[in-house]
């Protein structure tokens, strides 16, 4: 019996050894490669000085060909914030598809901490060789999603800008909708918007998806919702990054609580190569139409066209098919004139005023950057604000000096922004000042919060930061601003900001 005894003793030591042994193996094979791609020790690469002319489009991840910026050497990888512990913990795989050269991660500080390069924007090092000639290519780790965008100019638009045709990829380290890594892709036309910030280097862009029959193509991205056409807002008016998609993140908080309020444009963060050149950091965001208002077939959406306009006609641009143009037209005559105040949504227009008013959108409080909704109403109809196009906001402004945006916290501070149908509004409702005054105290209860103001800022940053995109963004595009235009100056702007309206607001409470 103690024979026994010791005989299965021996068998249940050995299965625990080679239990063990299983594991190490698994876990030395595991730590051997990242992202299926080997590892080489330092003392082991050879320098040359030329570089192999090797063919990068053959460097793939996840199956799609790498986001890459030619000149200076760099690969971008999508990677979930929770998988860069370890170089071993990155997900996906990346494939070299040149049987005549064999490729290996350098085996260097910047792979043994990893989490520390990320936030420090250190690269990986990538090495090619076939035996004669070699190469060191970077890789950054980002835990945004990379946009890559390849193509051509094909023709002009109506506003005289070239139409770009070609494809995009977009690799979602941790995509908002499933919480795990996504590969889309799509066929696609894009090409430069927006008026001032189009002539900047960095350039805001219009993606319009199509299918493989040139048609209109719907998916749905980071989270957002699923259309065809989508917006590269290039943030370029913004050394923080962050101003616009507080405005955005803020008023769609107010729009989900009251049932007055229509959603703005949503935005989440991307890095982008467009034809091999790194561009930086963007936020990409859902055009507001008819679908992502969820509007009503005979609802109408309009936004200003041209400025300076007295007819309506020529001031309006309409984004769904009008019902009734010539009546719509009478309308927003009413609107442009500011002749009949009764149509507007009391509420409405107070909680449009107080968000200009927090944020100091000074570019929003007059005829433009304001989406228009008509909902039918008796014989009429009842109008509602949607603002857009907010990055004059949060202490940037128009220097009319130098003819462009500048950063002035204290012309921004004193601006009293309201829309200019206020005055009508004022006359309608003697009390309205009043109202936006008791309204102003509730926001500040709930939502307004400059605790939580801050707390979003930081965390904000903390995100552009760690995934080094911030830095990359700032490096490759400088500062607008010269260093004035900072987190600190952004809490310092919120904190005085909002201590400036609550004085203004506590002189026209009800007595």
């Amino acid at each position: 019996m103690a024979g026994k005894k010791i005989t299965k003793i021996i068998l249940l030591l050995l299965a625990v050894v080679a239990f063990a042994a299983a594991v190490g193996v698994f876990i030395a094979e595991e730590r051997s490669n990242c992202m299926g791609i080997g590892l080489l020790s330092e003392k082991d690469v050879v320098y040359d000085k030329q570089g192999g002319n090797f063919d990068l489009s053959k460097l793939t991840f996840n199956g799609q060909p790498v986001a890459y910026d030619k000149s200076s050497g760099t690969v971008y990888i999508s990677q979930s914030p929770d998988n860069i512990s370890d170089y071993y913990t990155l997900t996906g795989q990346l494939q070299w598809n040149d049987p005549k050269s064999k490729i290996w991660f350098v085996k260097d500080k910047n792979l043994m901490n990893l989490e520390n390069s990320v936030q420090k924007n250190d690269p990986l090092r990538l090495y090619i060789s076939n035996g004669k000639n070699h190469r060191l290519i970077n890789v950054v780790i980002t835990t945004l999603p990379v946009l890559r965008i390849d193509g051509e100019a094909d023709h002009k638009n109506e506003d005289d800008r070239y139409v770009y045709v070609g494809e995009l990829c977009l690799w979602t380290g941790k995509d908002p909708a499933t919480g795990i890594s996504s590969v889309q892709t799509s066929d696609l036309e894009w090409h430069v918007r927006g008026q001032t910030t189009a002539s900047k280097p960095k350039k805001p862009w219009k993606l319009s998806l199509k299918d493989e029959n040139g048609e209109n193509r719907n998916l749905e991205f980071l989270g957002m919702g699923a259309d065809d056409d989508w917006i590269l807002n290039c943030l370029t008016m913004d050394d923080t990054k962050i101003k616009e998609k507080l405005f955005m993140d803020y008023w769609n908080t107010l729009a989900v609580a009251e049932d007055y309020m229509f959603k703005m444009s949503t935005g989440e963060y991307v890095e982008v190569v467009i034809n091999g050149k790194y561009q930086g950091l963007f936020l990409m965001q859902r055009r507001v139409d008819a679908k992502y208002l969820e509007l009503n077939d005979d609802d109408v959406l309009l936004k200003v066209t041209t400025y300076g306009m007295t007819k309506a006609e020529d001031a309006y641009e309409f984004i769904t098919d009008p019902v009734n143009e010539k009546k719509i037209y009478a309308t927003m005559q009413k609107v442009l004139d500011q002749q009949d105040s009764s149509m507007y949504n009391l509420q409405n227009m107070i909680d449009t005023n107080l968000m200009l008013q927090a944020t100091s959108s000074i570019d929003n409080q007059g005829l433009k950057n304001m989406f228009h909704v008509l909902i039918p109403n008796g014989d009429g109809y009842e109008h509602y604000f949607v603002p857009w196009d907010t990055d004059q906001s949060l202490g940037v402004v128009w220097s009319h000096e130098k003819k462009d945006f500048a950063y002035n916290s204290i012309q921004a501070m004193n601006e009293r922004v309201q829309r200019k149908e206020t005055v009508a509004m004022a006359k309608l409702y003697p009390d309205y000042y009043q109202r936006e005054a008791v309204r102003w105290f509730e926001l500040r209860q709930w939502l307004l919060v400059e605790e939580d103001l801050h707390s979003y800022v930081d965390e904000m940053y903390g995100f552009l930061t760690d995934s080094g995109a911030f830095e990359r963004d700032t490096k490759h595009w400088g500062e607008r601003y010269e260093g004035r235009d900072t987190i600190h100056a952004l809490k310092r702007f919120i904190s005085k900001r909002l201590e400036y309206l609550d004085q203004y607001y506590t002189e026209l409470l009800p007595q």
